[in-house]
């Protein structure tokens, strides 16, 4: 049986919990009270990568209306690659909760941008392989998701106005 003094106890404790203390910053923590907000980083971040999927869009309505599937697929898979990669670079940033609601809304559109662009490869591919009922089934389905696109997109907008004018009023 082991047994330890009062005053070794003590000591054992307050090491412990110095250790539980430490731990942390040695992980690479850092024991900052302040929290910091990247809304800055975030913003130029849309700023620069917004623009890589608007041209993905315009190129699948132009293959819709010209009937070329082939360039359907292609455009579809450029919005899928940029979409997902957006959406993962975009989670990585931690916005102020005044930002917040605006960084959420534009990640839905980039989650029904996949989704978009997955109906829209679908849908080639049904094509291709002479089945118009599915073809015309998966379009409808990207239907659905660019209007969900759209409307996170809008507001997204929204809460950008409205981010940007309380900032104004700060100033």
């Amino acid at each position: 049986m082991l047994t330890i003094s009062k005053n070794r106890l003590t000591t054992v404790c307050i090491m412990l919990i110095f250790l539980l203390a430490i731990i942390p910053t040695a992980l690479g923590a850092t024991p900052s009270k302040t929290v910091q907000f990247q809304d800055d980083e975030w913003f130029n971040f849309y700023i620069i990568h917004e623009p890589l999927i608007v041209p993905h869009l315009d190129n699948i309505a132009a293959a819709i209306e010209e009937e070329d599937y082939n360039k359907l697929y292609d455009e579809s898979q450029g919005l899928s690659i940029d979409s997902e990669a957006s959406l993962k670079k975009s989670k990585e940033f931690k916005v102020s909760p005044e930002l917040r609601n605006a960084k959420e809304e534009y990640e839905f559109s980039q989650s029904d941008n996949l989704m978009i662009a997955k109906y829209f490869m679908i849908a080639a591919n049904k094509q291709n392989a002479g089945d118009i009922a599915g073809r015309k089934s998966a379009c409808m389905s990207a239907v659905t998701y660019i209007e969900s696109a759209s409307t996170h997109s809008d507001n997204m907008m929204n809460y950008l106005h409205i981010y940007w004018n309380g900032l104004k009023k700060v100033e």
